[in-house]
């Protein structure tokens, strides 16, 4: 599963800054995520297999 970035931040990752921004996506088994802890404070679980996005509806015709 992936994970998405809920803000932007850094972290200090092997001695080396890592840069985030909201939005992004990393795996599950990324160092930056396991900070996290399962926490979802950081990242929350990015359901790529789930059901797509509802479709908006039309707008009524003028003079209905």
């Amino acid at each position: 599963m992936a994970q998405r970035a809920q803000d932007n931040f850094v972290a200090e990752i092997d001695g080396a800054p890592l840069s985030v921004t909201k939005g992004d996506v990393f795996p599950d088994s990324h160092p930056v995520v396991k900070l996290d802890a399962g926490r979802g404070v950081l990242f929350k679980p990015l359901d790529i297999d789930g059901p797509p996005p509802a479709k908006a509806g039309r707008a009524p015709k003028a003079g209905s």
